[in-house]
């Protein structure tokens, strides 16, 4: 039911993936059969991977209330 419903998904410390059995495709592909519209982003604070898109989408989402 929440990803049904979420306005977005983030994949954080995708830096840290590579060091784990997270297996990146099959999420990709079991959110797309749940929510296939939900905007899915990956993003690493440390390295600062993708945060340029996730302030994009929290300044759309702020100009358009």
């Amino acid at each position: 039911m929440l990803i049904r419903e979420t306005k977005a998904i983030l994949l954080n410390k995708i830096d840290l993936i590579e060091y784990t059995n997270f297996n990146k495709a099959s999420c990709h592909v079991d959110l797309n059969n749940v929510n296939g519209k939900v905007p899915f982003m990956e993003i690493s604070c440390i390295r600062n991977i993708g945060m340029d898109k996730w302030y994009n989408w929290i300044s759309k989402q702020i100009s358009s209330k």
